[in-house]
């Protein structure tokens, strides 16, 4: 369900699991300065609330203080004035092809990218592009009212503070795990390549992992609409609470289920474990499954199985 259902939510904080934040280190001089790898380091366990600074946000309204959305993007929520506020968020791309839609690519002085994905009267999405093709979105969307400014505006402040920070030499910060959390987890690895490719139209296609997302691609790229498998390791609220979600028991387990009936999608959500410290709020493996254009009777049944499959090989 990840960025754009959580934005709307906005949900408060989320600590997934009990971890600490460790200060990033210079980068080694043998390293390209501009590549991701460089700069995100381990890219599982990024603290993305370190990456965001509220001093460029103030022009455009006041902050809250940022907060981690799961594993993969930190969230702030700015009041423009008392009736106005937009969400902004700072992670991984939420999309698995964040580039297909892309237009006006600019080339910065220091050769990182920023590409826009969207550029609309209340959503802008953009993308700041590393070297080595690593990239990291930023997005802004109006949540109360009308938007009281350029809702890009935001967006390319905080994108300018991250390439100089990039260019400065600084890399990213880290949480320090020290409880079981999926955080670690390599969303690929975890999930069970015979259940993944036994999905109807996938029997021949290969894992791609998406840099810096915990989430992983089954997708057959040489048919046109054919099947499309996402895997990802995530952290929900209030999954019980969700008029949206239902439940239902499959193999003794119980499952939550998010279906668009007339599009044909369905994303299983199987909970790992709940969050320490945390009420309501668990991490979960989420497997959405589009049939593509032939359709299928089981897509429901199909994610169920994926996310069962990937929650045992995670917890053994």
């Amino acid at each position: 369900m990840r960025f754009h259902h959580a934005l709307i939510a906005f949900a408060a904080a989320l600590a997934a699991g009990c971890s600490t934040t460790v200060a990033g280190t210079a980068v080694p001089v043998d390293r390209d300065p501009l590549a991701g790898s460089t700069f995100f380091g381990d890219q599982r366990t990024v603290d993305w609330c370190s990456l965001v600074s509220l001093d460029p946000i103030k022009e455009y309204g006041v902050p809250d203080r940022p907060s981690n959305e799961g594993f993969d993007n930190c969230q702030v929520y700015v009041s423009t004035d008392a009736e106005h506020g937009f969400g902004l968020s700072v992670g991984a791309p939420d999309d698995v092809y964040p580039e297909d839609m892309t237009f006006d690519v600019r080339r910065l002085p220091s050769g990182l990218q920023v590409a826009t994905v969207l550029d609309e009267d209340d959503l802008c999405h953009k993308l700041l592009r590393f070297s080595d093709g690593v990239r990291l979105q930023v997005v802004a969307a109006a949540l109360v009212g009308d938007p009281a400014t350029d809702i890009c505006a935001p967006v390319d402040a905080v994108l300018t503070g991250l390439a100089e920070r990039v260019t400065s030499g600084q890399v990213a910060r880290h949480h320090r795990v020290s409880a079981a959390t999926l955080r670690t987890a390599d969303a690929c690895a975890a999930t069970p390549e015979d259940t993944a490719t036994g999905v109807a139209g996938l029997a021949r296609v290969e894992a791609a992992p998406v840099p810096l997302a915990h989430l992983c691609v089954w997708e057959d790229t040489g048919r046109t609409q054919g099947p499309l498998l996402i895997v990802s390791l995530d952290v929900e609220f209030g999954l019980r609470d969700d008029p949206e979600v239902r439940r239902e028991q499959v193999e003794g387990q119980e499952v939550f289920f998010v279906e668009n009936a007339e599009e044909g999608f369905c994303t299983a959500i199987a909970v790992v474990r709940p969050v320490p410290g945390a009420a309501d709020e668990a991490e979960v493996v989420e497997a959405f499954l589009d049939p593509g254009a032939a359709g299928s009777a089981s897509t429901c049944a199909d994610a169920a199985r994926v996310a069962l499959a990937t929650r045992k090989a995670l917890v053994g």
